[in-house]
């Protein structure tokens, strides 16, 4: 009994699948490669943007403890 529906669920998999493969030929085809790659441009865009923004911002943070040293040392 429990092979039988061991085979009725396989048989429903491939069902799915095939079914689900079909589909997904008929969609309009798309270049996954391309996508990454515009992604991937892009990601890196922003990371160089956000370290120039934490470089700016570390500067900052040197110059008030600098001031904040030479006001109190006075």
């Amino acid at each position: 009994m429990a092979d039988g529906w061991r085979s009725d669920s396989v048989k429903q998999h491939e069902d799915i699948l095939q079914a689900v493969t079909s589909t997904a030929n008929q969609q309009i085809p798309f270049n996954v490669q391309k996508y990454l790659d515009d992604f991937s441009k892009a990601l890196s865009d922003e990371v160089k943007m956000l370290l120039v923004e934490v470089g700016n911002l570390r500067e900052e943070k040197l110059n008030f403890r600098w001031v904040l040293r030479s006001a109190t040392c006075k």
